[in-house]
């Protein structure tokens, strides 16, 4: 009720680039990145990245089909991803 003037309703011809990305950033233990990926993907964003540690890779091995998952070796890649 808050933001249902704001927020844009989808539209027949919208696809995943006029929805927006969304990137989360996972840390050492990546539960609520987890969280936080399968919602953005719930409510409509048109693309998902959730980027993570390749050491965490197999705690997100079951991410919903609509989530990408990416490895991010280290914090101070982001900048360059």
């Amino acid at each position: 009720a808050l933001w249902g003037d704001e927020i844009r309703q989808p539209q027949p011809r919208d696809h995943k680039y006029t929805r927006g990305h969304v990137v989360v950033v996972a840390g050492e233990m990546p539960g609520a990145a987890r969280l936080a990926a399968t919602a953005a993907a719930r409510i409509g964003a048109g693309m998902v990245t959730l980027l993570a540690a390749p050491e965490t890779l197999p705690l997100l091995s079951q991410m919903p089909a609509a989530v990408i998952v990416a490895t991010l070796p280290k914090a101070s890649g982001l900048g360059e991803w």
